[in-house]
């Protein structure tokens, strides 16, 4: 009985810390990425609605626009800044006190 508890123990640990690399693993990698993706696509768009506002001819057109871009822009800087806190956060140490059972050394 204490075998199988012992085993059982093992290979739990051992599945923790796989799941906690990978974890890792895709934060450190997807996040940078995500907060790049998002400022680039909105830089496009943004250039994008700035030459439509440009281009307007009459003031409907022109207020339209440049109410578009100012959406795009807030919507970019809130996502950008929402994206790079959750990746603070996550970078900070206390988020390996939700793992007790793994060793801290395999977060670096």
């Amino acid at each position: 009985m204490r075998l199988l508890q012992f085993l059982a123990n093992e290979s739990a640990e051992g599945v923790l810390h796989k799941s906690y690399n990978a974890f890792w693993g895709v934060i450190k990698v997807v996040l940078p990425v995500l907060i790049s993706v998002v400022l680039v696509f909105g830089l496009i768009y943004g250039i994008i609605l700035g030459i439509q506002f440009a281009k307007a001819e009459d003031t409907e057109a022109r207020d339209k626009a440049k109410q578009r871009l100012i959406n795009v822009v807030i919507g970019v800087v809130v996502t950008a800044v929402i994206l790079a806190i959750i990746f603070a956060v996550l970078s900070t140490s206390w988020v390996e006190h939700l793992f007790d059972k793994v060793d801290p050394s395999l977060s670096k």
